[in-house]
């Protein structure tokens, strides 16, 4: 039996996708839970400016539950084009949470920074129970308090929440062109990347590195941070049962927008890895019942874990054409100018 299940089958047509799109979604939000709060006003509020070399640097709160603050760095380009296209940016597991996107730890995560200086209105929020989100009385990751607040919730409904709540944050801002929002993240950001692109249309372009092949080696590594993302999902390991969904069906739900997956070889937080390019198959089956075959696009490196320069201009520049409509610098479709 293969690693990675089927989505299309012979003979499918886009009729058959979206019926079996419907069952993945349906089996999804069963893991995650219903979200048990309403949205409630943002109530942003600006604690600190600091101008940069080619942006400004605005730390900010907003409300994503009644008594939840989020905080968050919004990066705005000193000549910003209005209305300006806008990236989601969303951290890995780290102790510093929204900083690692500006690369004061971490240079090669420093996507906000290079993003805003190529013109795009950034904002990098704290996930819950890291950087200035972490949960009363517990350390880093340890997502035990939230489940005494929410039992029938999840990490992944929160993260896809939260998340969705920025995007609402971004689409008040004048100066942001709604219908460009693109999502980038690496590992566990990578992770929240595809849940929110998988559940929110909104997003118009999605960029996600250090992924699992399996949803379940997910689980694995972040249970010793105790940052379990489903207790529904948990449950299936200690009943020996085989897991309700793998992260190609997550993804599945992106199509047919513009989607990125980024991969390292020799990845060591990464199991199986090499099983992704079969996965990547398996999607590009679902872009093509779409004619959308050029939407997919997956790269690999030989970095492991990490996220060379050339990984992130590539994703950058791929960035550019879909959110911005330009071809990269010295490049011509006509080969004979």
């Amino acid at each position: 039996m293969s690693i990675v299940n089927d989505l299309v089958f012979p003979g499918d047509t886009l009729k058959d996708w979206e019926v079996r799109k419907r069952y993945i979604k349906h089996k999804l939000k069963e893991i995650i839970g219903i979200p048990p709060t309403k949205v409630v006003s943002l109530s942003p509020e600006v604690i600190e400016e600091i101008p940069c070399t080619g942006y400004k640097r605005v730390k900010i709160t907003y409300f994503v539950e009644k008594e939840d603050k989020c905080y968050a760095y919004l990066l705005v380009p000193n000549k910003v084009q209005k209305p300006s296209p806008a990236i989601l940016c969303l951290h890995g597991t780290c102790r510093e949470g929204k900083e690692q996107c500006l690369g004061w730890r971490t240079p090669n995560r420093a996507y906000a920074v290079e993003l805003a200086r190529r013109g795009y209105v950034v904002l990098c929020p704290d996930c819950i129970a890291f950087g200035e989100r972490v949960l009363p009385g517990s350390s880093v990751g340890d997502s035990t308090s939230f489940y005494k607040k929410y039992p029938e919730w999840s990490i992944w409904g929160k993260m896809l929440w939260d998340n969705q709540r920025a995007i609402d944050f971004l689409s008040t801002l004048d100066f942001v062109n709604p219908h460009k929002i693109g999502v980038i993240g690496h590992s566990l950001g990578g992770e929240a990347t595809l849940w929110v692109s998988a559940f929110d249309k909104r997003v118009s372009v999605a960029v996600a590195s250090g992924l699992d092949v399996k949803a379940s080696a997910v689980y694995v590594f972040l249970k010793d941070y105790k940052f379990v993302y489903a207790p529904k999902f948990e449950k299936y390991f200690s009943e020996r049962r085989k897991p309700p969904f793998e992260n190609h069906e997550l993804m599945s739900l992106i199509a047919p927008r513009p989607f990125l997956a980024i991969v390292g070889n020799f990845d060591p937080l990464v199991p199986q890895n090499e099983y992704f390019s079969i996965m990547i198959h398996k999607l590009a089956q679902v872009y093509k019942l779409y004619n959308k075959e050029n939407n997919l696009t997956y790269l690999v490196h030989g970095n492991g874990h990490n996220t060379d320069a050339l990984t992130r201009l590539y994703a950058y520049s791929w960035i550019d054409f879909f959110l911005k409509g330009k071809e990269p610098e010295g490049f011509s479709a006509n080969y004979f100018e």
